[in-house]
């Protein structure tokens, strides 16, 4: 069997049609959250609603995009609440009023659609969906399931669902899983289009720890399975940036450099700064500055432009931070058209909860080609150890909806907020750093009832202020509060506590939040994790309990209220 393989491409020659069945279904695996995606889904496929009417619809599950990050990026704003599904102008769908605002409302002012409208029909479509697809990951039984579901979506004409996908695409496949796709055949003969571009490294004059050189030599060791190629795993706080950076400069081609937030783009700009003269090419906030490394926050408005076509054509090496965002869909695209020869993902979490996100890692750069974890880091010196102390609460949430169910029982918890206001205090009349990190403004709003003055880290803040109030938090101020802005790119050395006033159980997103307390603290003592396990018998307690096994998966002891630390 001959493949051609190309920089991001590759492709089977003439495969027996039954040979290229087996391989194909192999890399065909169930979409994560069917249902909440067959919502998403029945709106885009109404091409005759308008994007002003979308608008209207609610963010759809809230407390699951926060507190399970179960989607990403522009999937977050389609998706909407199975219940707010009424609001939706469905193409096709006959009503008599002109506008979804002349729908009759009920004593209580809300809007009511009458039962025969067709709106409903995709209402239930949609929430017999979502419980199918609980099935399916309940039971892992998910053709069954399929099968049985597939007869329940027969009204929508327009409707047209897929169940799953494949990173196989007639006979061509991502490069990136070359590695796997060759195991499975016999008598591979390989024609290899590529060209390692030719560079002029330079010198940026960082000092590389030996965690760190040891990736980067991976990263460009022509030996490797799959040579200048891979995912480098490094636990929060290791370093992750410098890496890159060092391997921008010793290929000294060009290279774009993509990045998921402001706080991340802020932090390479800055440490670019710090180690050379050298300038760096950037686009941000609608500015492009094109230079031989570039660094770019990633965004549908510059990828789908002249920009982003132009950089896809001649970027000679692609490096992702945050490589784990790779699974949305918008990033996967574009980073798939990128012909880099060189493409390297950088992440503190690597591998996700599916078979299909954890392929789409591997498919846009290739295999694992160094991974160092929180533990040792810790065990080497290079991160603070770290005592995580869990403290049961009352919670009594009440509402339908997750959003109302996470204010009530999270935001709005007088019991848990004293709680949280209680330790942070100790914490401060000790003399320690203290971050509390919430999910909502709202919840910082809340604190302010509770707690003295504070720094507050937001979503919006500019660059400027970002830098302002992390010198403040550097200096005399003791106490910082930030919502989910912090999870990444904040790096701030000097947290003796976090405190985590939200909820949820993503294991990414924990990990990420337990990194902003290990890196080395002025005090240079042990640093100190303070959760609460959310006595609600239901899913907030359940998400406590996955956020201890997160911790005790990444080898930091827990302590329950009660127990001594010995323990």
């Amino acid at each position: 069997m001959r493949i051609e393989v190309g920089n991001c491409h590759s492709r089977l020659i003439d495969p027996p049609a039954p040979l290229l069945k087996r391989i194909s279904d192999a890399f065909t695996h169930p979409i994560q959250s069917q249902g909440y995606a067959f919502a998403a889904h029945v709106i885009k496929s109404h091409a005759d609603v308008p994007a002003r009417k979308i608008a209207k619809i609610r963010m759809g599950f809230l407390s699951d995009v926060i507190e399970h990050e179960t989607f990403n990026g522009e999937e977050k704003d389609l998706l909407a609440t199975l219940d707010a599904l009424e609001l939706i102008e469905a193409a096709n769908c006959k009503h008599p009023w002109d506008d979804i605002e002349q729908a009759p409302l009920l004593e209580d002012e809300t809007r009511v659609i009458p039962e025969d409208h067709d709106v409903y029909k995709l209402y239930y479509e949609c929430k017999m969906a979502d419980g199918f697809a609980r099935r399916a990951k309940r039971n892992k039984d998910f053709q069954k399931v399929r099968e049985s579901a597939a007869d329940h979506y027969k009204s929508c004409s327009k409707c047209h669902w897929r169940w799953e996908e494949s990173i196989f695409k007639g006979v061509d496949f991502p490069t990136g899983i070359l590695h796997l796709v060759v195991p499975m055949l016999e008598d591979v003969e390989i024609i290899d289009n590529r060209e390692i571009p030719a560079g002029t490294p330079f010198d940026i004059g960082i000092t590389l720890r030996p965690y760190q050189e040891e990736a980067v030599m991976s990263a460009l060791d022509p030996f490797e399975e799959t040579p200048h190629r891979g995912i480098i795993e490094i636990a929060t706080g290791g370093g992750k940036t410098e890496v890159a950076l060092s391997i921008a400069a010793r290929l000294g081609v060009n290279t774009l450099i993509i990045v998921p937030t402001t706080a991340i783009f802020n932090e390479f700009t800055e440490r670019w700064a710090k180690y050379t003269d050298k300038p760096l090419g950037t686009i941000a906030k609608g500015k492009v500055d094109l230079r031989q490394v570039t660094v770019a926050i990633f965004s549908d408005s510059w990828v789908k432009s002249d920009v982003g076509k132009e950089l896809a054509r001649r970027i000679d090496c692609l490096i992702i931070d945050e490589h784990h965002k790779i699974s949305a869909r918008i990033w996967y695209k574009y980073v798939m058209s990128v012909n880099a020869y060189y493409r390297f993902g950088q992440t503190a979490t690597a591998f996700r909860e599916t078979d299909l996100e954890d392929l789409k890692l591997q498919a846009t750069t290739g295999p694992k080609l160094a991974e160092i974890t929180t533990k040792q880091l810790q065990d080497t010196g290079w991160l603070s150890k770290c005592k995580v102390r869990m403290s049961p609460v009352k919670c009594e949430p009440v509402g339908r909806s997750g959003p109302e169910k996470y204010r009530t029982g999270i935001v709005l918890n007088d019991d848990r907020n004293n709680l949280i206001a209680w330790k942070v205090l100790n914490h401060l009349a000790d003399g320690k750093k203290v971050l509390v990190i919430v999910a909502w403004g709202e919840h910082a709003d809340e604190l302010r009832e509770y707690l003295p003055h504070f720094v507050y880290f937001i979503g919006g803040d500019s660059a400027a202020e970002i830098q302002a109030k992390k010198l403040r938090f550097l200096g005399d101020e003791n106490l910082a509060v930030g919502t989910p802005t912090v999870d990444l790119g904040f790096d701030v050395p000097s947290i003796d506590v976090l405190v985590l006033a939200a909820a949820g159980k993503a294991e990414g997103r924990t990990q990420q939040r337990l990194g902003r307390l290990l890196r080395k603290s002025k005090s240079g003592g042990d640093g100190i994790m303070e959760d609460f396990v959310d006595l609600d018998g239901g899913n907030f307690e359940k998400q406590s309990k996955a956020r201890i096994r997160t911790y005790k998966k990444l080898g930091q002891p827990v302590i329950m209220e009660g127990e001594s630390d010995g323990r």
